[in-house]
């Protein structure tokens, strides 16, 4: 039995793409957007695709796209390593994230109260960036919490989209390993 979670927002641990930056209060203005911390950021599309995301879409065309887009991912980090200012492609992070908030593994060690600039990249088609603010909670042996301080509504509603639909694979990926058969309400009603 899974042991009941009582926070406020739903999570999921995974691992995604993150980069991030250590920001001053003076380097945030009001009403400024996170975007501005990461002007070279560049998607890479993730390895597998879950049918349910591609039904909505022209599956042919999209295809190539994303065949053409792993074909520049190849060519971004091959022709010119030593020039990383071109590109940045975000680094794939273990987090445990929700729709308020994120605990990351980081490369250095911060302090509570310190802002950092997130860009979060979730492996949808086409993959959706979101940008925030956030201010670290706490930090044990690089193990960051921070707290999401500013998030676009749109973008709250990504996070959440995504956080279900991974509960969803992880509970089905378990589903099977035991090699119980998942039913959906409509086949129950038939």
């Amino acid at each position: 039995m899974l042991p009941i979670d009582r926070r406020e927002n739903v999570r999921v641990k995974d691992r995604i793409q993150v980069a991030y930056r250590f920001v001053g209060t003076e380097d945030i203005v009001e009403h400024d957007r996170p975007e501005r911390f990461f002007p070279f950021i560049w998607n890479k599309y993730p390895q597998s695709f879950p049918i349910e995301e591609v039904e909505e879409s022209n599956t042919k065309v999209l295809h190539h796209i994303i065949e053409l887009h792993w074909k520049m991912d190849i060519l971004i980090e091959t022709v010119a390593p030593e020039k990383r200012l071109l590109v940045e492609v975000p680094k794939e992070r273990d987090v445990c994230i929700s729709a308020s908030g994120i605990r990351i593994n980081l490369d250095r060690s911060s302090l509570p109260g310190q802002r950092i600039a997130l860009c979060i990249v979730l492996p949808f088609i086409p993959p959706a960036n979101i940008y925030v603010i956030g201010e670290v909670i706490e930090d044990k042996n690089y193990k960051t919490a921070i707290n999401f301080l500013d998030i676009r509504e749109d973008d709250r509603e990504k996070l959440i989209r995504y956080i279900f639909k991974r509960q969803r694979d992880l509970l089905r990926d378990r589903a099977l390993e035991k090699g119980v058969e998942l039913h959906t309400v409509s086949e129950e009603n038939e």
